[in-house]
């Protein structure tokens, strides 16, 4: 077994303890089951369900997931200014 300071990992099993917001436990690769705290709103429960333990359930189906921040254009395309990223205001929907 492996684990963290929020976390703990088995072959086929992961848990994720979110203080405040729930427990997640996924499980060979097709069940997650959510144990919220008492005050947790439905969408941060939602919202933490999308991160770790999406990410566990993929491994365990044997996918590989990665943080799109993880994604990073050559240094060159950086520096030439030719990059395919643009920077413009956020605006709300």
């Amino acid at each position: 077994m492996q684990h963290g300071v929020l976390w703990q990992a088995a072959p086929d099993r992961f848990l994720l303890d979110v203080p405040g917001v729930a427990r997640y436990l996924v499980e060979d690769g097709c069940r997650v089951t959510m144990e919220p705290a008492p005050s947790v709103e439905h969408d941060e429960l939602l919202r933490f369900a999308h991160t770790m333990p999406l990410a566990a359930l993929l491994y365990q189906r044997g996918m590989f997931a990665f943080h799109a921040a993880a994604v990073v254009p050559p240094v060159e395309m950086i520096l030439q200014n030719s990059s395919p990223f643009v920077a413009a205001p956020l605006t709300r929907r």
